[in-house]
């Protein structure tokens, strides 16, 4: 059985919108934009997730969410970025 890992962008305006890459567990899973919502399957377990992006040539990468799933467990998660400082951010939605 599987769950489901859904990644909503924070829908902040932004002149410049790159492409981020999806890591989960260490392993590019997907992209996605600051104004996507997107779902992905995964196994039931522990896992680790982050975003990296690179913003006007310099890299940056997310903090890292550790959580764990059951099945059919749904995980939602909100990606943000600070245009100014470049921070990268995740956060759990309940």
């Amino acid at each position: 059985m599987s769950s489901e890992l859904m990644i909503i962008g924070s829908q902040q305006f932004y002149i410049y919108d790159p492409q981020a890459k999806v890591f989960l567990d260490r392993n590019q899973i997907g992209q996605l934009s600051r104004k996507d919502t997107k779902s992905f399957n995964i196994s039931s377990g522990q896992h680790t997730l982050y975003v990296e992006l690179n913003i006007l040539g310099i890299p940056r990468k997310s903090n890292t969410l550790e959580f764990s799933v059951s099945d059919d467990e749904n995980f939602t998660v909100r990606y943000s970025g600070n245009q100014v400082t470049g921070e990268l951010k995740l956060e759990r939605l309940i």
